[in-house]
């Protein structure tokens, strides 16, 4: 057990190599709404960006995300009704900093 965990892990931080792709909206979402830049440290390849994409999307009121490992910042596009806070606590979650300063 401890051997396949091991494992697990080494793949994953393998998976992580060094690359400055930034990542697309997605298809299924729009540029619709406020546009919010969150700064963002701790990403490191396109996978890093792909888990912040997914993990953020599913937050209430979230339109479309584009993280960028390169610029080191998320932008998101939301509703009037969506809960920045809510947004930030779910990419703190994944594992990366916030940074303090939003930009719209």
């Amino acid at each position: 057990m401890i051997r396949m965990t091991l494992i697990a892990v080494l793949l994953s931080l393998t998976s992580c190599e060094k690359s400055t792709e930034v990542e697309s909206p997605p298809d299924q979402h729009t540029n619709a709404g406020e546009r919010v830049v969150i700064p963002v440290s701790g990403m490191h390849c396109g996978n890093c960006a792909q888990a912040i994409n997914q993990g953020t999307k599913t937050c209430v009121g979230v339109n479309s995300v584009a993280a960028s490992v390169e610029d080191e910042e998320v932008v998101v596009w939301v509703d009037p009704d969506a809960d920045l806070e809510a947004i930030k606590a779910k990419i703190a979650s994944l594992g990366f900093k916030v940074e303090r300063n939003s930009k719209n």
